[in-house]
């Protein structure tokens, strides 16, 4: 046990450094994370799904999320004997739920969530952040699928835990008010929505570093709050100062950087800016597919956009193309989730 605790500790220290340096684009640390959990052996399959878990954390904030799932079940498995109630198997849960939800695999998703939700809630030395963070990724699943009141009842649960562990002005407690602003976003609740996403905002400016990513998420955020209002000329910095963050963080070829850049496309055809909106949509489209595969939910926006766009510029035969792709994206995520299919709040859609 002694020997257990002591890997962990030092398999959770070098992942946090590696995705805090990945945040700041410095690559290197990633091969030497790597490295060193790989260095760690399999000794019993509890340490073997702390490597595995870590492992899938970092490719993870690298944005290889196919090595990043696999590592993720590959820890799951592990912890099926040795620490199947214990909060490695919960994170590991909470964790592959994360990509499945990235993917669009919304019941597979849930059902992490619940089971790791479940583990933390009877495991005596679960971490109560950890928990939060597992309400607030099943609420956001929740809001993504239209079931708006179990999410908001998940994001203000998640909110109670954090500020017990972390007081109410922590970065923690930030990121629940960024989810539950979108929420108010999806319902029309904009004033309501506007005034928590400047208080996250404000927050993480106080604590961060000016090129921090969350900073860049909480100006996307706000933006999308101004797109839905119609405040376009108030939107439109915001997101070119989140995509210039976002793009020193991750480089160019992010899926994190494709959203902004379908954002800004948006606000370029609102405005009439036909050519420069096509150009931004193609290279979203690009690298979303780059990144999530020709038929991952992510690509609807842009795909559903530069459709709009093509259709008024009299490009019907390509236009209708991008139409047949959307219409078998959407029927294909129908058939594997049984649900509805909702916009994401962040995705505005032209008409």
């Amino acid at each position: 046990m002694k020997a257990y605790r002591t890997v962990a500790a030092s398999a959770l220290t070098m992942i946090m450094t590696c995705e805090a340096s990945l945040a700041f684009g410095e690559q290197t640390t990633f091969g030497i994370v790597v490295a060193a959990c790989n260095g760690f052996g399999q000794s019993n399959d509890a340490i073997e799904a702390l490597r595995l878990n870590n492992l899938g954390a970092a490719y993870s904030a690298r944005g290889d999320y196919e090595r990043a799932e696999s590592c993720f079940r590959q820890a799951v498995d592990a912890c099926q004997q040795a620490c199947r109630k214990t909060g490695v198997f919960g994170s590991a849960l909470n964790n592959l739920g994360s990509e499945l939800y990235r993917r669009g695999r919304f019941q597979e998703a849930e059902i992490h969530y619940l089971r790791a939700i479940a583990i933390f809630d009877s495991d005596q030395t679960s971490d109560a952040s950890t928990t939060a963070s597992a309400l607030v990724n099943l609420a956001a699943l929740y809001r993504e699928t239209g079931q708006l009141s179990k999410a908001e009842a998940f994001f203000e649960r998640a909110i109670a835990l954090q500020e017990q562990v972390s007081g109410p002005e922590s970065l923690e407690v930030a990121r629940i008010w960024n989810n539950l602003a979108c929420l108010y976003q999806t319902e029309g609740r904009y004033t309501e929505s506007e005034e928590l996403h400047r208080r996250a905002l404000g927050l993480r400016e106080r604590l961060l570093r000016p090129n921090d990513p969350m900073i860049a998420s909480s100006l996307r955020n706000l933006a999308s709050v101004f797109g839905s209002e119609r405040r376009f000329t108030e939107a439109e910095p915001l997101y070119r100062r989140a995509l210039a963050i976002t793009q020193n963080a991750y480089g160019p070829d992010h899926a994190e950087v494709a959203a902004i850049l379908q954002d800004i496309g948006y606000l370029e055809a609102r405005a009439g800016q036909a050519h420069e909106a096509e150009q931004l949509f193609k290279r979203a489209i690009s690298i979303l597919e780059k990144n999530l595969g020709e038929s991952n939910r992510a690509l609807l926006p842009a795909l559903e956009n530069y459709a709009t766009l093509l259709r008024k510029a009299r490009r019907k035969s390509e236009a209708k193309h991008l139409e047949e792709r959307v219409a078998a994206i959407r029927a294909a995520d129908a058939r594997e989730n049984r649900l509805g299919l909702t916009v994401d709040a962040k995705s505005k859609l032209l008409h």
